[in-house]
């Protein structure tokens, strides 16, 4: 399975598809390519972190922008958008409907690069946070009921015996109940249980925020970090 960050170019002129695509594995990078939103919608594999490098313009008979549809699918892949009219109104346009960075044609392939690290950087990090929220969900669902407020006591530093008369049951109960805890999160100390619990709690929160103005705080620090290490403004 090819494990290498992809390009997907949406496009209706070949040429520049073509030439984005050929650039792009110089880079070490795979690339797939579309003549519309609806092609890449229906065949783009979307199994590996990357970015989206797209024509910005309506096409002729719709009235919903092509950053729209991308996200009202739930796709989150960043977006690099093509313009030929770099105006203030396009740019505050294509960012309104969450572009990542607009740049306009022809285009410089150097900058474009720069922008590709960048946003591929930051997609795979959103794709890193996502499948450790995921893993540890999974790890907490796991979790019964009294299993849960075990937890949330050892997290705050209760001991065994505090627990025990907490919950009106022997320390024994107690200790079994943590080793099961123990066993479901993978930890193999109180220590390093209440450290997977507390991050668990964290992305929990970050992910009900999406799409806040906390979130998108978030997002844009994580795209300047990224950015402020390639050495480019994003």
């Amino acid at each position: 399975m090819d494990t290498k960050p992809t390009v997907y170019v949406v496009d209706p002129d070949p040429r520049v598809r073509s030439r984005v695509a050929l650039e792009s594995k110089a880079w070490g990078m795979a690339c797939e390519e579309f003549a519309t939103m609806q092609d890449y919608a229906l065949e783009a594999s979307g199994n590996r972190p990357g970015c989206l490098v797209m024509e910005n313009a309506l096409p002729v008979g719709q009235d919903e922008h092509p950053l729209q549809q991308l996200r009202s699918r739930g796709d989150t892949t960043p977006v690099i958008a093509m313009t030929d009219e770099m105006n203030v109104s396009t740019v505050i346009e294509c960012y309104e409907q969450g572009a990542w960075s607009v740049l306009e044609k022809p285009i410089a392939l150097e900058k474009l690069r720069r922008y590709v690290e960048c946003a591929i950087e930051f997609d795979t990090r959103s794709l890193e946070f996502v499948r450790r929220h995921q893993s540890l969900l999974q790890s907490n669902d796991a979790l019964t009921d009294r299993e849960k407020a075990v937890l949330g006591m050892i997290v705050s530093g209760r001991l065994n015996k505090s627990i025990a008369n907490e919950l009106d049951v022997s320390v024994r109960t107690v200790e079994s109940v943590r080793a099961s805890i123990l066993r479901k999160y993978e930890a193999a100390t109180a220590a390093e249980l209440a450290a997977k619990a507390t991050e668990f709690e964290l992305l929990d929160e970050a992910l009900l925020r999406v799409g806040s103005p906390i979130y998108l705080q978030y997002r844009n620090r994580g795209r300047l970090e990224a950015g402020q290490r390639l050495g480019v403004c994003c």
